[in-house]
């Protein structure tokens, strides 16, 4: 749309000049010489557009002259940015209009592809002498349309030379993406996956709100992922972690995979800003917005509170899980794997390690290296048969011994522990796993 605009401004530049005004009309006893007249496909209204015009007055007394001012927007676009261009007594005036596609508020009956989109009504201060007032749209992205047209004769503005007047509400936020899914269970929209870009409906500033969720495949244990956003020329990147148990519901259109996640994303927006653009560089899966919303405010913040889960479950993934045949107990075992953390935000592992003891054999000893991040430790569990409480469901050749309680301490930045096993007789199992993550 950008090299669109741009194209389309510098056409409209030379076009101008040379352009026949060939559509005259006349509302309210104001004349108007212009290139074109649509009408809205629902109400027949009348549209005056779109590169430019003169607007000839019943009076040269002076007064207000006041019109409404739309965008040509096409129907299945984004958002455009155009401007109001004219000159009275002398001073340049150039009036900014901003509408995206949720702003149509119905399309053209001679092009249902395009429609009027704008909120705003503009009131111009026209002093005695003058009666015709020429204008253009030079450097907008697409065409310009007034409709609507009053000239108050006599009465003036309280201060300068034109004040405009908004008209109706300006609606949500469009949203740009490449793909929109649905929740299974709750219909949520959630729109992604690589990137896109949320065009705000005003650029007065405010506060644009959403939430923020990895793609998370069910069969995998943990996600990284990156939300990287661009403001104007700032940008700032947020991260977020989670983990199979963080999966909210599937999407519609593929149950293999679904929303985890869900923090909270608050944007405080100067004046200015027509878009917040966004991507996924640097994330393990595909990232989803949802929920986006937009209300008034002021300069710059962002804040993002994370979805908060007081859970001390870990996921672990050891290769193999045997049961106690007395206790039921679950050991998790036996040479290498990963134990998938709840967050990152560091804390403390509690666990219990065993030795796998065959038969009767009189004593073994066995060495666990635990790694997360920068830390490392090393744990040896001796014991003899006499230490061993049971015998496997799975194999009852073999049980676990020793059952000596240890814990770890966890780095913030890290959610996963590396586990292997050291110098060893046999093969050793965790159990009664337990995570207290730092507040």
């Amino acid at each position: 749309m950008k090299k669109l605009g741009i194209a389309f401004a510098l056409c409209v530049a030379a076009f101008v000049a040379i352009a026949p005004l060939y559509a005259v009309e006349t509302e309210n006893g104001i004349s108007l010489e212009i290139g074109r007249v649509f009408h809205g496909a629902r109400t027949g209204a009348r549209f005056y557009g779109y590169w430019g015009g003169v607007i000839t007055l019943p009076s040269k007394k002076g007064g207000i002259l006041a019109f409404n001012l739309w965008n040509d927007v096409p129907i299945s676009g984004t958002s455009v940015l155009n401007f109001f261009n004219t000159e009275i007594a002398g001073q340049k005036i150039s009036i900014e209009s901003y509408a995206t596609r949720n702003q149509i508020v119905e399309p053209y009956a001679e092009d249902q592809g395009w429609g009027a989109g704008g909120v705003q009504r503009v009131r111009l201060a026209v002093p005695a002498g003058i009666d015709r007032i020429e204008y253009n749209n030079q450097g907008s992205d697409t065409g310009i349309e007034i409709s609507e047209l009053k000239f108050f004769e006599g009465l003036a503005l309280p201060s300068g030379s034109y004040a405009i007047d908004v008209m109706r509400s300006p609606g949500d936020p469009v949203i740009e993406v490449g793909r929109v899914f649905s929740g299974k269970s709750t219909d949520r929209k959630f729109y992604g996956y690589q990137g896109g870009a949320i065009h705000l409906p005003n650029t007065q500033g405010g506060f644009l709100s959403f939430r923020f969720w990895n793609d998370q495949p069910k069969g995998q244990a943990w996600t990284l992922n990156k939300l990287n956003l661009t403001i104007g020329s700032r940008k700032e990147v947020l991260q977020q972690y989670t983990t199979s148990m963080d999966l909210e519901e599937s999407y519609r259109e593929d149950e293999g995979w679904g929303p985890a996640g869900g923090g909270d994303v608050t944007i405080q927006l100067p004046a200015g800003v027509r878009r917040v653009q966004f991507d996924s560089a640097g994330s393990m899966t595909g990232i989803e917005l949802s929920d986006v919303q937009f209300s008034t405010g002021m300069p710059v913040m962002i804040s993002f509170k994370p979805k908060v889960r007081t859970s001390d479950r870990v996921l672990v993934d050891l290769g193999r899980i045997f049961t106690g045949k007395s206790t039921g107990r679950r050991y998790y075992g036996y040479s290498s794997g990963t134990i998938i953390l709840p967050d990152n935000k560091g804390g403390t592992l509690y666990f219990t390690l065993w030795n796998d003891h065959p038969g009767d054999s009189p004593l073994i000893t066995n060495t666990l290296i635990l790694k997360a991040g920068d830390r490392s430790q090393n744990y040896i569990n001796a014991a003899t048969n006499k230490e061993k409480p049971e015998v496997y469901n799975e194999d009852q050749g073999w049980g676990p011994s020793g059952g000596r309680n240890f814990t770890f301490s966890v780095p913030a930045g890290t959610g996963l522990i590396e586990v292997r096993e050291g110098q060893s007789d046999t093969g050793i199992e965790l159990s009664d796993l337990r995570f207290v993550g730092n507040q």
